[in-house]
This record gives C-alpha cells, sequence and structure tokens, in this order.
C-alpha cells in the first residue's frame, strides 16, 4: 500500500492530472487528466523522479534506492 498512495500522490502533483489509481497486481495506473494542461510523458517524469521506472523514463538509482524496502521491484541477475 505504501507504493500505491506514494504512487497515486506523486501523479497528482502535476497540475492537470485530476484523477489517479494504481492497481497493484497489474502494475498499471489509470488517470482522468486535462489533455490541454498536461502530456502523459509528464506524468512519467514524475513517476521516475520517485523511483519507478516507466515505459518513458528510467529512475535514477537514488531516486530507486530511496523507495522503502517493500517497494523494491527490481532483481538482481544471476549469472
Amino acid at each position: 500500500m505504501m507504493c500505491k498512495n506514494r504512487i497515486e500522490t506523486a501523479s497528482l502533483k502535476v497540475k492537470g492530472i485530476k484523477m489517479a489509481t494504481w492497481d497493484i497486481p497489474s502494475n498499471i495506473i489509470t488517470v482522468i487528466y486535462n489533455p490541454k494542461k498536461v502530456e502523459i510523458k509528464s506524468l512519467q517524469r514524475a513517476l521516475s523522479e520517485i523511483g519507478h521506472d516507466t515505459p518513458l523514463f528510467k529512475a535514477t538509482e537514488q531516486s530507486y534506492n530511496s523507495l522503502p524496502k517493500c517497494c523494491l521491484y527490481k532483481t538482481e541477475k544471476v549469472h
């Protein structure tokens, strides 16, 4: 739930986003937004800034590492 709250809160801080709901099992966010005020890439940028990769933007290592342990989603590759 920590991730859900953080993702939805960060989404709503983007001007033009009216509603944001993140579905945990599917990892899909549903938003209602005004396309005259915001482009979806602005939402993706905001999510990457709080530590989550999106199709357009990758989170920095610093922002990813600042996530609570329960929200870490990357797995280490074993050779």
